[in-house]
């Protein structure tokens, strides 16, 4: 189970303009960048897949597509609310954008590709590797958009 003491273990005192959902949503963000860089093997694949069925579960992208279109753009709009505030964190955030064990900040070009490629290996890149791509695909697109948004 996914808490928010995992996220506040990971990176500290979260801000207080989180909601409860944005918690929870960066709770399973978090637990799957670990598993991503945990790889996947042959014999884990199964098992890691499972894993993420379960943060898809957490995004609520297991039934998006049965879902009624006003309840479709209700949780869209939550995670493109998310990943603003993900974004704006990231790029704000002096530990996220340091190198050399903090002592040397990263360029504001280096920091933006950093994260956008973060965002594409979490919503695309990983999900396909496992066969879960078309089940993360609106989270995705949520995550380019918000992005777009914030960096401009």
């Amino acid at each position: 189970m996914i808490t928010n003491q995992t996220a506040e273990n990971q990176r500290g005192t979260l801000p207080s303009s989180l909601t409860e959902t944005q918690k929870t949503y960066l709770n399973a963000w978090l637990m799957m960048k670990v598993s991503a860089e945990n790889s996947v093997t042959l014999f884990g694949k199964h098992l890691i897949k499972k894993e993420w069925e379960g943060y898809a579960k957490t995004f609520g992208l297991k039934d998006f597509a049965s879902l009624p279109e006003n309840e479709q753009n209700t949780l869209y709009k939550d995670w493109v609310s998310f990943f603003e505030a993900y974004c704006t964190l990231c790029l704000t955030d002096h530990t996220y954008g340091s190198m050399l064990f903090g002592l040397i900040k990263a360029k504001d070009a280096d920091l933006k590709e950093k994260l956008a490629y973060e965002l594409d290996r979490m919503s695309c890149i990983f999900p396909e590797k496992l066969g879960l791509k078309e089940v993360f695909a609106p989270l995705q697109k949520a995550s380019e958009e918000a992005y777009y948004s914030v960096v401009k």
